[in-house]
């Protein structure tokens, strides 16, 4: 299946409200965009999806290239919670990790405690954001109007 059915499923997903399932999709689509920048050979593949979003920072958070947060306390850059703990957690364990919590919040925003780390649904608009607008993606997503920019019905 291409991208941009992967992205045609997060609107389903999230309009139903499974959450979980919308941010797995969102982070399959990110593993296959950072295939297109980074074919395979060049890096692994966990190394292409955190160079990847390292790369798409500022079109992810809005605010800086280097987002790092503390989580299982240690400082982590935010590409390799997603991949290491959130991805392969959702993709092996079928769950999110327990310390990692996406509140029904606006916009984007981050609250780090030493219990959990809280995201805003902004992280996931971020996250489509990344796919959407990514010039690897320009021939898939070519005929949608830019509104397409965001999912978030809110």
């Amino acid at each position: 299946m291409s991208i941009r059915r992967r992205i045609e499923n997060v609107k389903v997903l999230y309009e139903s409200k499974c959450v979980e399932g919308c941010l797995l999709m969102l982070l399959v689509a990110i593993a296959a965009t950072s295939r297109k920048r980074y074919p395979k050979g060049a890096m692994s593949d966990g190394e292409a999806f955190k160079k990847y979003l390292h790369d798409e920072m500022k079109t992810l958070t809005g605010c800086t290239q280097n987002f790092n947060l503390k989580f299982r306390g240690e400082m982590r850059p935010l590409e390799d919670v997603l991949y290491h703990f959130v991805r392969c957690e959702l993709a092996h364990e079928g769950t999110l990790p327990r310390d990692f919590i996406l509140e029904d919040s606006p916009g984007f925003s981050v609250n780090v405690t030493e219990v959990a780390v809280t995201f805003s649904k902004g992280l996931l608009d971020g996250l489509f954001r990344v796919v959407v607008l990514s010039l690897e993606n320009k021939d898939d997503f070519a005929d949608l109007n830019m509104s397409y920019k965001t999912f978030d019905p809110d």
